[in-house]
């Protein structure tokens, strides 16, 4: 009986043990977010969501070659998306 009860409760005292773990990870990584975004300018903001993906400056059949960046692409993305 006491088998029984000990497998039964030793198990759920470890899932509340990680749960609780879980919410202070989780609010110290949104305070930590809060306290970053709090020192970012606007235009800092706008340049993480504005970020030049790959496939703007990778030329479309060199992809799996081992220089798939076309030159005239990335000139145009750095001249046309930078924030001056």
């Amino acid at each position: 009986m006491k088998t029984k009860t000990l497998v039964l409760i030793l198990p759920l005292v470890f899932m509340l043990g990680c749960s609780m773990k879980a919410q202070e990870t989780n609010n110290d990584t949104e305070s930590k977010v809060k306290n970053l975004l709090s020192e970012m300018t606007l235009e800092e903001k706008i340049g993480q969501m504005t970020q030049v993906d790959f496939s703007v400056i990778a030329a479309p059949e060199q992809l799996h070659t081992d220089n798939p960046i076309d030159q005239a692409r990335l000139e145009n993305a750095v001249l046309t998306h930078h924030p001056d």
